[in-house]
């Protein structure tokens, strides 16, 4: 009933539960976070301009393209998928687009949510939050990825892909630099 509700693939929904070990417990991929995690001078009271509590657990998710929308909309399902399941958490959608005048990815992303079974959870804890990057301090942007208890990129690929544990170390270094390169960070 629920798989039909949500319209959720077999394969989705063992994603969406091989996430929840990563958002539940310390994951092993936030050490991929290391550097950027040691560059964060902001508490958790940072969050609140945002109206995110920090309370419960944040799921942060990238976009720069609109090709990668398709990810998101997954991550929607997801959300609704575990708030079925009794697991509140906030989804944080992160707009890397550098678009300045016309956003088309930024009108999509909004239009994604409106038309998501969480749509009436946009803006609220435990709902959704859609931030665009070039608008909020880069310090936001690392407080963001210190607290989320995972990460998902969508142009890193599928989800899948992106959970496995325990990556090589060179793979480990080579994302940890993409990563800082798309954040603007200075790499060390």
């Amino acid at each position: 009933m629920e798989l039909r509700y949500l319209n959720l693939k077999y394969e989705e929904v063992i994603d969406f539960d091989n996430m929840l070990s990563h958002i539940l417990y310390l994951s092993p991929l936030k050490k991929k976070y290391n550097d950027i995690i040691k560059e964060n001078t902001n508490g958790q009271k940072a969050l609140w301009k945002f109206g995110i509590s920090g309370d419960i657990p944040i799921v942060l998710v990238t976009i720069d393209k609109i090709e990668d929308i398709d990810i998101v909309k997954t991550m929607l399902k997801a959300h609704e998928y575990w708030r079925n399941k009794g697991l509140k958490l906030d989804l944080v959608i992160l707009n890397q687009d550098e678009s300045s005048y016309l956003q088309p990815l930024r009108d999509l992303i909004q239009d994604t949510v409106m038309r998501s079974v969480t749509r009436d959870l946009l803006n609220r804890s435990g709902g959704i939050y859609v931030l665009n990057a070039n608008e909020i301090e880069m310090k936001d942007v690392t407080l963001l990825f210190t607290v989320a208890k995972l990460i998902i990129h969508a142009q890193k690929g599928s989800i899948s892909k992106q959970i496995k544990l325990l990556p090589t170390s060179l793979e480990s270094q080579k994302l940890e630099i993409e990563i800082l390169t798309e954040m603007k960070c200075p790499v060390k």
